[in-house]
């Protein structure tokens, strides 16, 4: 899924800067008053590619339609005085920009200009919607089922990993830790997933190859149910009657996730759950989401999120003094 960036033809003024695929039209114009755009590279795997424009305060459009789902993370600070419209509906509001996660989903048309008191940076990470896994939709179904199009998605957990995308768009690319990078991604994508399946009261699908659809809610609930325990592959596969091996492979394909990052991400969000609902300590919380210790917590947190629970406390205007 390797991208290119090239700009096109000069007229009146303004530079359109196009982001297509080497295969086929990405379907992203950017047009800017400036006559260079500042569109750089980030991360790329063979299910999403990102990458950063900024525009800063000059004037630009943006229309896009295309056959990737796409997630919008604004730069800390990014507002506008513009407006955007999603096939034709106007979504969000003047100002800023920075408060949530927008999705333009597969065949949707964003069109979105900005004026003079703009403030314009963005990470743009596509998502290919053949790697039906990632995207939670089950395989040969209808790809604009999976994400549907929305501005400012948002909860604690969102915000932190929204945090994180604009952590890797500020590195060089070849300092990003392509792991850390693609777990981050998979993280965001689930939960806005997750998110939407949970606003439109319904589960989201499992994917044939995987897990059948009572053996991935036995391993959901077992995980979530247990999450204080220090589960182990056996463990899960012991729930479903399979062989580690089998087991692994089809929890993947359900999951989108090996077993272990999916743990350490029920962990991490089991955590930062408890601390917005309790007064407990970052020790407390450790053991109740099955970590040895703080410390062990605070790894996780930094892998996954950037941040140590107390930072992630302290964001949240909670704290005790036991932390």
């Amino acid at each position: 899924m390797a991208y290119a960036v090239h700009p096109s033809l000069v007229a009146t003024g303004r530079q359109s800067i196009r982001v297509a695929a080497l295969d086929q039209a990405a379907g992203l114009t950017f047009e800017c008053e400036e006559a260079s755009m500042n569109v750089v590279p980030v991360f790329e795997s063979d299910w999403c590619n990102v990458l950063h424009l900024f525009a800063g305060t000059h004037r630009h459009s943006v229309h896009m339609q295309r056959d990737e789902h796409t997630l919008l993370v604004f730069d800390g600070g990014s507002y506008s005085d513009g407006e955007r419209r999603v096939d034709g509906i106007r979504m969000g509001s003047q100002g800023p920009l920075d408060g949530g996660v927008d999705i333009v989903a597969s065949g949707s048309q964003l069109r979105a200009w900005s004026g003079l008191t703009s403030h314009v940076g963005c990470t743009f990470i596509s998502l290919d919607v053949n790697h039906d896994e990632i995207v939670g939709r089950e395989r040969g179904a209808d790809r604009r089922t999976s994400l549907q199009s929305g501005v400012g998605l948002r909860n604690d957990l969102l915000v932190a990993l929204a945090a994180r995308v604009r952590g890797l768009s500020a590195m060089n690319c070849e300092d990003v830790d392509p792991v850390h990078a693609e777990t981050v991604l998979m993280l965001i994508v689930q939960e806005l997933s997750r998110v939407q399946a949970s606003a439109n009261n319904r589960a989201l699908p499992a994917c044939r190859g995987g897990l059948s659809a009572r053996a991935k809610r036995v391993v959901r609930d077992f995980i979530a149910q247990n999450i204080e325990l220090r589960i182990d592959l056996t463990m899960l596969a012991e729930q479903v009657d399979m062989s580690r091996f089998h087991f692994s492979r089809a929890f993947k394909v359900s999951f989108g996730l090996p077993p272990h990052k999916y743990l350490m991400s029920e962990r991490v969000r089991k955590a930062s759950e408890l601390m917005r609902q309790t007064d407990d300590s970052i020790t407390d919380i450790a053991l109740q989401v099955g970590c040895s210790s703080s410390s062990e917590l605070a790894r996780l947190f930094r892998q996954l999120l950037g941040c140590t629970p107390r930072d992630y406390r302290i964001g949240l205007g909670r704290s005790t003094p036991v932390d």
